[in-house]
């Protein structure tokens, strides 16, 4: 009986260590279980983050696309303004030539604006002696002889 009882002495103490290794083996999926679950959830933390950020490029990206859009349109419209000044400024030196050719080749004007009382008497004696003028035909010959200045 002696050596029966130290075989189930033995095996008693095994069966103890066993129990203690399978409380700290469970301790250490404990553990495990803890830790995996926080990187689970930092996990899908770190993916909602990078998803705000695709999100956020996404928009950005549309952005920058619409300001290229519209500084291409810009840069088209400037060439237009550019050519448009360039055609106005060549048709302006055209026309400063022509009027300095006018100038050099142009009679001296004469004013003849204090000359409308003298032009209706002239008319007056042309037209028999009891024809009535309009009373506005002195301003409509002064403005017909200061047109004929400009």
């Amino acid at each position: 009986m002696g050596s029966r009882t130290r075989q189930l002495e033995e095996q008693d103490r095994e069966l103890l260590k066993f129990h203690e290794r399978i409380g700290d083996l469970w301790l250490k999926v404990q553990s495990l279980k803890e830790q995996l679950e926080i990187e689970r959830s930092d996990r899908k933390d770190i993916e909602e983050e990078h998803w705000d950020k695709v999100e956020v490029l996404t928009e950005l990206r549309s952005q920058l696309s619409e300001l290229q859009q519209n500084l291409a349109t810009a840069n088209q419209q400037l060439e237009e303004v550019t050519a448009d000044r360039q055609q106005v400024e060549a048709q302006l030196s055209d026309l400063q030539k022509r009027l300095d050719e006018v100038e050099q080749n142009s009679a001296p004007v004469i004013d003849l604006s204090d000359k409308a009382g003298e032009v209706m008497n002239f008319f007056r004696t042309l037209l028999p002696k009891d024809t009535k003028l309009p009373k506005n035909t002195m301003t409509k010959l002064r403005e017909i002889l200061e047109a004929t200045e400009d």
